[in-house]
C-alpha cells in the first residue's frame, strides 16, 4: 500500500518549506502566483489531498456549514441550495445537507452530527415544532444559525427569506393584466 503524501513530501521533492506549500495550497498572497501554481501541480500529480481534519484542528474551522430543510425536492429549496453552494465555493466552504420533512428528533440529530464534526455554521428552514432549545444547542456550542424561508419567535437568529406579500401582489396583478377577474389562491 503506497503512503499517505504529506506536505512534506511536496516540499522534499520542490525544495521549498512545508510552510510555503501550506500556504501555496491555501492560496496565500505571501506566495507568488507562479509559485503556487507550480506547488499545485505538483501536489496533483503526487495525488496529495488536503486534510480537513488535520486543518480544523489547527485553526478551530472546519470549512463544512450544515444546511437543513424541509424537503430537497420541494423546486423552492432546490433554487436556494444552489444560490447556497454558489456562495460557498466563493469561500471554499462545502455543506452537508439533510431533510427533516418537519421531523424535529432528524433535525436536532442532524444538528448534533453537525456539532460533532465541527461545523462552522447551520442554515435551516425550521422543522414545525422545532424548541428554541434545539437551535440555541448549535449557537451555544459557537455554530451559528440562520434561518431561511421559515422563522420561529423568540430567537435572534437572522432570517432570509421571499416577500410574500409582494409576491402575491405581483402574481395577482399579472393575472388582473390578462383579463381574470374570479382570483382565487389555495395555500397549505
Amino acid at each position: 500500500m503506497a503512503q499517505k503524501v504529506k506536505l512534506s513530501t511536496i516540499a522534499e521533492t520542490l525544495g521549498l518549506s512545508t510552510a510555503t506549500i501550506s500556504l501555496a495550497l491555501r492560496d496565500s498572497p505571501l506566495v507568488a502566483v507562479d509559485t503556487r501554481e507550480k506547488i499545485k501541480e505538483q501536489a496533483r500529480a503526487l495525488g496529495y489531498i488536503y486534510n480537513r481534519r488535520a486543518a480544523s484542528l489547527r485553526t478551530s474551522r472546519s470549512g463544512i456549514i450544515g444546511v437543513v430543510v424541509h424537503d430537497i425536492m420541494n423546486p423552492f429549496y432546490g433554487e436556494i441550495l444552489k444560490a447556497i453552494e454558489t456562495e460557498l465555493d466563493r469561500s471554499r466552504h462545502t455543506f452537508i445537507l439533510s431533510n427533516h420533512y418537519d421531523s424535529v428528533d432528524k433535525q436536532r440529530m442532524f444538528i448534533e452530527t453537525l456539532l460533532q464534526l465541527g461545523g462552522d455554521g447551520v442554515i435551516m428552514s425550521p422543522a414545525i415544532g422545532t424548541p428554541p432549545e434545539d437551535v440555541l444547542l448549535a449557537e451555544n456550542n459557537g455554530m451559528p444559525a440562520i434561518f431561511i424561508a421559515r422563522s420561529m419567535d423568540g430567537l435572534d437568529v437572522p432570517i432570509y427569506r421571499g416577500d410574500d406579500s409582494y409576491g402575491i401582489s405581483l402574481a395577482t396583478n399579472h393575472l388582473i393584466g390578462l383579463g381574470h377577474r374570479s382570483i382565487a389562491m389555495i395555500g397549505g
